[in-house]
């Protein structure tokens, strides 16, 4: 091999290290602007989820309200019921005897069966109420229990 050759061979590998540069700067220059559109894409995005996210709150605000009146409402016509039912009744009869005549209270009387060892449901059916409340009732009496 003579000298020229080499260096023919030399100036071709520089010319091709020259194009492979230029090729990696023309990729990351796309790839750059590929990545911030990207970024715009989702910050319009997440501009767009905010401003659902405002309006169904503002929805939910409304409707909170709407059903806030509905209840002042409900509660109004109940009270206007219950007074109109008591004049009704008249002066003589109550809403029944008083809760300290009765004798030993419902929550009393729950904790006793109870501690007689019947089940929720028997004692429910003995007192003629629903589980529910029984189990209400001694859940009561356990946490009073538990407070100092």
């Amino acid at each position: 091999m003579t000298l020229p050759h080499l260096e023919y061979w030399i100036m071709a590998q520089l010319i091709l290290e020259v194009a492979l540069i230029f090729v990696l700067v023309m990729f990351l220059i796309k790839l750059r602007a590929m990545s911030r559109r990207l970024q715009e894409a989702e910050d319009h995005a997440v501009g767009a989820g905010g401003a659902k996210m405002a309006e169904a709150l503002a929805r939910l605000e409304e409707n909170r309200q709407a059903l806030a009146q509905r209840l002042t409402v409900l509660e109004e016509k109940l009270l206007s019921r219950g007074d109109r039912q008591a004049s009704l009744a008249g002066p003589g009869r109550g809403a029944g005897p008083e809760p300290g005549s009765q004798g030993p209270s419902l929550r009393a009387q729950v904790e006793d069966l109870h501690l007689r060892g019947l089940s929720v449901g028997e004692i429910a059916k003995q007192l003629g109420l629903h589980p529910t409340e029984v189990k209400m009732a001694l859940d009561l009496t356990r946490l009073s229990a538990e407070l100092p």
